[in-house]
């Protein structure tokens, strides 16, 4: 989680629009703030939990140009800490929340660090896919299943490159290891549709 200090004139930018990437922590402060320095000292404390998966945007209330951002963003008071995603505000703690209650806000509302993990690897194999590096992406894959077997998930996205290059036979193969936490998800479903779709069209 990377903590960078704001100007207003790249609010637009820093913030709403890098939040449809990546959720965005807002800090609102001020200088000669107590309160706003023992927030800050707090998400300094948190941000190696969450690396890449947030990213906290400072904004000094009292900067040339703040005022819109306020107003905008329905500031009354601070220390405020605002969670933007999607360019929507989804949650707030104003005030000094204790490093416990921040934890939980974060928690709440951010991929966990193995979800974040299966985005990064799908996001990588689609990349590979896009450009026909269909063995590359497989070894990536399995590559990542070593290193984090108790990420189960990371099968369905073997299972569809596995469809990808009509590899039916091992596709059915891996789809009968499936854990059953994983065979009765939307995604496993879609897998077998394909599956069938294929199998019809084969014969």
């Amino acid at each position: 989680m990377s903590i960078q200090q704001i100007p207003a004139k790249d609010f637009e930018i820093a913030v709403l629009a890098s939040s449809l990437h990546t959720p965005i922590g807002v800090f609102f402060r001020a200088a000669d703030c107590p309160p706003c320095d023992e927030v800050q000292r707090t998400l300094e404390k948190l941000a190696p939990d969450y690396e890449g998966r947030l990213h906290i945007a400072i904004v000094d209330i009292t900067q040339e140009g703040a005022d819109p951002i306020l107003s905008q963003m329905q500031l009354t008071s601070i220390p405020d800490f605002k969670l933007v995603d999607k360019k929507q505000v989804i949650a707030q703690a104003k005030g000094v929340p204790t490093e416990t209650q921040l934890r939980e806000l974060l928690n709440d509302h951010l991929l966990t660090e193995a979800e974040y993990r299966l985005q990064l690897l799908q996001n990588q194999v689609e990349l590979l896919l896009s450009s026909e590096q269909f063995e590359e992406a497989m070894a990536l894959t399995k590559t990542f299943q070593q290193k984090h077997p108790e990420d189960e998930a990371a099968m369905l996205i073997e299972l569809a490159m596995l469809i990808q290059m009509n590899r039916i036979e091992e596709a059915i193969e891996l789809m009968n290891q499936l854990p059953d936490s994983l065979q009765q998800s939307e995604k496993a479903e879609g897998v077998k549709a394909m599956i069938a779709s294929l199998q019809t069209t084969r014969h």
